[in-house]
């Protein structure tokens, strides 16, 4: 290829053959440019220029096509040719011209695009559809071509008509190993449209298996469980869950929640001592309590209370405190919720000054105001910590 400097020199001299009328001179000049610049457009746009000052349209197109075969990857001369054409009304050979970019360029989505618009442009709609069904097969594991022709299903038919065409585009994307999030909710979410609610589990339950630590397809199938009342899988959802994570606490915690929502109260007790010898967590501690209070059992609440301060260490330990001081206030035991207050200022590291703020609530219950006056001022004063000794 000759230096850009050369390809000047010889546009300068193809303009002068132009102005002067010296067209078939001009025509080898370009001929001789193209032949040492064959990936320069400007050398080709010089040769369909004196073409079409000879009236040779057909020849314009050969041009092109002679770029084509020179830069197969490059879309500016197949977009030049198709240019060529539609100024000769030659719409049929717009697509083949678009065909051959596919040809060569099968990954390449421009292509594609265009010929979908011109397609559409002809109103050739079946055909535009099937643009992007040849784009998937080629290009079986990119998104792009998958959103494409849902996009285009929409354009051309309308939401209402076309959701069981989108929802087999989604499913043959899972098919050709597209399993990921992004396309099993896409294909869900077609599905729920056409309340296909079998289908909609169905698809759920094939992410679940494909990703058995991904919450969020539980979550979405348990969400549309509800929505179906079918109750008692969602508890399975959750079991199913828990099984395939045994170390992750927020399965365990899904499933106490859909039996809260249910009032198994029963059964969340026993759950939660089970999740409680397990991971001695907080949160599994309030689901037993609350069913317990629900049972009017206060003392088992009190019980329950102390077995987690028991277990868990002065980092830990105050909200064990804090929770069992409420208990005892809502059952109105005043001079154990103060005696409680005392013991978790003296045992815990954190929290102090929630601590004492319930041991004001107390002392104020039993009409003990001047000390509750007392701690009251200390709070206020930011200095909780000089009850600790």
């Amino acid at each position: 290829m000759n230096s850009k400097s050369d390809y000047q020199s010889i546009s300068t001299e193809v303009s002068c053959l132009i102005k002067q009328g010296r067209l078939h001179d001009a025509l080898k000049q370009c001929d001789i440019a193209i032949f040492e610049n064959k990936n320069e457009l400007e050398c080709y746009k010089a040769k369909t220029r004196v073409l079409n000052q000879l009236g040779l349209q057909s020849e314009v197109i050969d041009a092109w096509e002679q770029g084509i075969q020179n830069n197969r990857n490059d879309f500016t001369f197949y977009h030049s040719k198709v240019c060529a054409l539609r100024k000769q009304k030659r719409y049929d050979e717009i697509i083949k011209c678009y065909d051959q970019g596919i040809m060569f360029n099968k990954n390449d989505p421009i292509f594609y695009a265009h010929k979908f618009v011109e397609l559409e442009k002809q109103e050739r709609l079946e055909e535009a559809i099937q643009v992007w069904e040849l784009g998937i097969q080629n290009n079986k594991t990119d998104p792009f071509f998958y959103k494409q022709k849902v996009q285009a299903l929409l354009q051309c038919y309308g939401e209402t008509i076309c959701q069981e065409k989108i929802a087999e585009c989604w499913d043959l994307a899972i098919q050709n190993g597209n399993d990921n999030p992004f396309y099993i909710k896409s294909k869900v979410s077609a599905l729920e449209k056409l309340e296909q609610w079998d289908e909609v589990i169905k698809c759920l339950n094939y992410g679940i298996h494909m990703h058995r630590q991904a919450l969020i397809y539980y979550e979405d199938k348990a969400n549309y469980l509800k929505k179906l009342n079918r109750l008692e899988e969602i508890i399975e959802c959750w079991e199913e869950g828990i099984k395939n994570n045994p170390n992750n606490k927020l399965f365990y915690t899904k499933k106490i929640q859909a039996l809260e929502d249910q009032e198994k109260i029963e059964q969340i007790i026993e759950e939660a001592n089970h999740y409680i010898s397990l991971f001695n967590d907080l949160i599994f501690y309030e689901a037993k309590t609350k069913c317990l209070f629900k049972q009017a059992k206060y003392e088992e609440i009190i019980q329950c209370w102390d077995y987690g301060i028991k277990n868990n260490d002065t980092t830990t330990t105050s909200s064990f405190y804090i929770k069992k001081i409420e208990a005892l206030e809502i059952q109105g035991r005043w001079v154990d919720s103060i005696q409680c207050c005392d013991q978790g200022i003296s045992k815990c590291f954190w929290n102090i000054e929630e601590i004492i703020k319930l041991k004001v609530h107390s002392l104020a219950q039993l009409n003990n105001f001047r000390k509750a006056q007392q701690y009251s001022r200390l709070i206020n004063a930011n200095q909780p910590q000089i009850f600790q000794n």
